[in-house]
């Protein structure tokens, strides 16, 4: 297998283990680095700006989420919540908005308010890593 098939195929964990005693755990940070710089192409303008617009856009999916009164306008806003947050690498968001969007019908009404207050959450843990990482 080349280097580069390596690589892709490879979690960061894996590719960076034994750099240092620490072991940090690269794929528990609420926003994959890596995964985002090779979205980006390595440009930090450009991760700032898809960082920034992930941030403002988010706000107003889970708020339509939280007032979607039919199963279509629920679906629609988590799947494109899905997809901006696995599109940076914010696997937590992604997941919790995957499994939001899953809900339909009575599924919904019953585990729509906890599965919004996991997205709530995991939205805040990026936004907060984000936040510390654009004024470093």
């Amino acid at each position: 297998m080349g280097i580069a098939a390596t690589i892709y195929q490879s979690s960061p964990n894996e590719l960076f283990s034994g750099l240092d005693d620490k072991s940090i755990d690269l794929e528990s940070r609420p926003v994959d680095l890596v995964h985002l710089s090779k979205f980006t192409m390595g440009n930090r303008d450009l991760e700032r700006e898809v960082l920034t617009l992930f941030r403002k856009q988010s706000v107003l999916f889970i708020d339509r989420l939280r007032h979607a009164n039919d199963d279509q306008t629920w679906r629609e806003a988590a799947h494109t919540m899905k997809g901006s947050a696995r599109g940076i690498g914010a696997w937590a968001v992604g997941n919790a908005a995957q499994e939001a969007e899953q809900l339909h019908g009575g599924d919904r009404l019953v585990y729509g308010p906890a599965a919004v207050a996991k997205l709530d959450k995991t939205f805040a843990e990026a936004c907060n890593f984000i936040e510390n990482i654009m004024w470093d």
